[in-house]
């Protein structure tokens, strides 16, 4: 019901903005990249004024997502206001002028003085009036930009939209919902609400986002609506061998890399191309042996043991990993563990 009653809420807040700043945190994630861009392209069919912000570039391996482009990361500098209280019929004319090094802005006033009690001024740049965070636990996560810009975070409506347990709730309405597989899963449910024409970026983007955050579809809050959601993308045209063949590149899902588990994967076969043919060769006539679970075994030993040491752990003859001189006779007798030999 309270997750209902926010969406609902937003709604109105979207309808109702004249501009709307979108924010995700440092070290961008996939997720949380196709959350932003997702809720972009809505935005941008609603022809809502919108700007995107990451606080960081984005990074080589994500930028096969589309509209990359379109996000800021650099806001540039703050705009100065000067505010003439009660002075909306005082004005008759705004001019300047440079002497030196210095710039000189002129007011001249219709008839009566202005005072120095009707001139305020403020500083700011984002033009909006409607901030939203993406799938960021706490507002430091957006870096310095909350430092640059406190006034407006403190004084404009801020909507918060994550998936994470941990989050502090630091928004005007916290769209918080933890057992979705991923941010962009939430915001998949808020593009149901609007009525919006649907194309094959846009579901891309968002299967790219769930794929993405929910680690290959494996992690834990991956549920029956994810793939209920993922059905539909597909339906809408969505591309999915272009997310896989991309987030193979990127070695990148959510917001940790697995090169490490990439190249285990590789030493793995390695060692199993170089080891398992010599196995074969020495053990072909001792039934019951499972040799590749041998070699299975093999595989989770330490990389840092020598191939020898680890044969001889598991009672195989170790001449058959010398590369030089004669193998010496079969040993049919073969005293492994009795897993193997019951096999």
């Amino acid at each position: 019901m309270e997750i209902q009653a926010s969406i609902s809420q937003i709604q109105d807040l979207i309808a109702e903005a004249r501009k709307i700043a979108v924010f995700t945190h440092k070290n961008l994630s996939l997720d949380s990249l196709a959350a932003l861009l997702s809720l972009g392209q809505i935005f941008q069919k609603l022809k809502k004024d919108f700007v995107l912000i990451s606080p960081e570039a984005v990074p080589a391996e994500l930028q096969f997502l589309k509209g990359v482009e379109k996000i800021n990361h650099q806001l540039g500098p703050r705009n100065l206001i000067i505010e003439i209280k009660g002075g909306k019929d005082m004005v008759e004319k705004v001019s300047y002028f440079t002497q030196g090094d210095n710039f000189n802005l002129v007011i001249t006033p219709q008839k009566d003085n202005l005072t120095p009690e009707q001139i305020q001024y403020s500083f700011t740049s984002l033009e909006a009036d409607l901030l939203i965070v993406l799938d960021t636990i706490r507002l430091t996560g957006l870096g310095e930009i909350v430092e640059t810009y406190a006034q407006e975070f403190q004084s404009l409506p801020l909507i918060n939209i994550d998936r994470h347990t941990q989050n502090t709730r630091y928004g005007k309405i916290n769209l918080i919902d933890n057992s979705c597989s991923s941010t962009s899963e939430i915001i998949l449910s808020l593009a149901d609400k609007f009525q919006i024409e649907w194309d094959h970026n846009l579901a891309t983007t968002f299967l790219a986002g769930i794929y993405g955050g929910s680690r290959n579809f494996l992690s834990k809050t991956t549920s029956l609506k994810s793939f209920l959601g993922v059905a539909r993308l597909l339906e809408k045209g969505a591309d999915l061998n272009s997310v896989l063949e991309n987030v193979g590149k990127v070695g990148k899902i959510g917001k940790q890399e697995d090169i490490a588990g990439a190249e285990k994967m590789a030493e793995g076969e390695k060692i199993r191309e170089e080891i398992l043919p010599e196995i074969e060769d020495q053990t072909a006539d001792q039934e019951g042996i499972a040799r590749e679970a041998v070699v299975e075994n093999l595989l989770q030993e330490p990389a840092t043991k020598s191939e020898e040491s680890r044969l001889e752990e598991y009672h195989l003859p170790t001449p058959i990993l010398k590369p030089h001189g004669e193998p010496q006779a079969k040993d049919n007798s073969f005293s492994g563990p009795k897993i193997f030999r019951s096999l």
